[in-house]
């Protein structure tokens, strides 16, 4: 009976040692399929990330910002965990949108593209501080202060304008009321003369009149 219960032990034993090989071997294999699920997941939406970079560098090259916009944000959206990846491409739209600011003739618009380019170098330097990253920062900042420089400018040209438009209008109702008081002037004194030839003929009249008759 001993060696019955010996033998039934090792049985046991072994049986429960294969139980937990299979269920490692099973976790392994669970694991791995996970792995490569995810890392196909990873590739499938770094395609998608290139893919919608390129459409958003195509609209930057015909100044089209909100389609480069959308396209960017699509891309952001769908940005794998990758660091150095992440990094790389967010940085490629960052540049994208900077090129695009420098482009754009309405301030609004520039000022827009400079806003989503400081969001993309941002997200760029969280995923992985680089030195490209940082000095592309510091261009889309030099870029901004190219920005407000410019519109200060604007506004100081557009004061100007607004204060010589005022000046002009004041200068042409001061004329307009000047030629009015000039012909109100004329006009009285037209009326008055009209007036004093229109009164009878006093005894002193006659009479000078009548010398100047006798007189010739």
């Amino acid at each position: 009976t001993d060696a019955r219960e010996l033998y039934s032990n090792i049985i046991a034993e072994h049986q429960k040692a294969a139980e937990a090989k299979r269920q490692q071997t099973l976790l392994a294999q669970q694991q791995a399929a996970e792995r490569a699920r995810k890392e196909d997941q990873a590739e499938q939406q770094r395609r998608q990330v290139v893919e919608l970079i390129g459409q958003g560098k195509n609209a930057v090259n015909k100044r089209q910002l909100n389609n480069a916009v959308s396209s960017f944000d699509e891309a952001a959206a769908l940005m794998p965990d990758n660091k150095q990846f992440a990094s790389d491409s967010y940085m490629e739209m960052a540049d994208a949108m900077l090129n695009l600011a420098q482009h754009l003739s309405n301030p609004t618009d520039a000022q827009t593209s400079l806003n989503k380019a400081e969001n993309y170098i941002k997200a760029a330097l969280a995923a992985q501080n680089s030195s490209g990253a940082r000095n592309l920062y510091a261009k889309i900042l030099d870029a901004r202060k190219e920005q407000e420089r410019l519109a200060q400018a604007r506004a100081e040209a557009q004061r100007k304008q607004q204060e010589q438009a005022a000046q002009a209008a004041a200068q042409k109702k001061a004329e307009e009321q000047r030629k009015q008081q000039e012909q109100a002037a004329q006009a009285a004194v037209q009326k008055k003369a009209e007036e004093q030839q229109k009164q009878p003929k006093t005894a002193a009249h006659k009479q000078v009149e009548n010398l100047i008759a006798q007189g010739t």
